[in-house]
């Protein structure tokens, strides 16, 4: 069976699944810190994260196209989220892997739909 998807339509929905994986943790973290009643940190996640995930979703579906500038920032606001992210987890004293089982739910359906589709 061919492919009823263009290589255009499998970047998009990868990069839409970069994108919802960044939005997953900052979501996570911000939740669980802000109910635990640290909401400055809760904030700082947020911000961080979707800081991140806005930037990599006005980049390239194809990360191979992205820039040399785009990869530097890209890394950069990650490594910004995670320590926010860390600072949360600090915060509350307890690690979570929520974010990671809400990933693989996500991975799990855009790889379902790139093998059926």
């Amino acid at each position: 069976m061919s492919s009823r998807l263009t290589e255009t339509d499998r970047a998009q929905l990868r990069h839409a699944l970069a994108f919802t994986k960044i939005e997953n943790s900052a979501l996570i973290y911000w939740l669980r810190t802000y109910l635990a009643g640290y909401r400055t940190e809760a904030n700082i996640a947020m911000s961080d994260g979707l800081l991140l995930e806005h930037f990599n979703s006005g980049c390239p579906n194809d990360e191979r196209a992205w820039t040399a500038g785009q990869r530097l920032i890209a890394d950069e606001l990650a490594r910004i989220a995670k320590r926010s992210e860390d600072a949360a987890e600090d915060a509350i004293g307890t690690k979570s892997n929520e974010d990671e089982t809400a990933n693989e739910h996500a991975e799990s359906v855009v790889e379902r739909i790139l093998k059926d589709l």
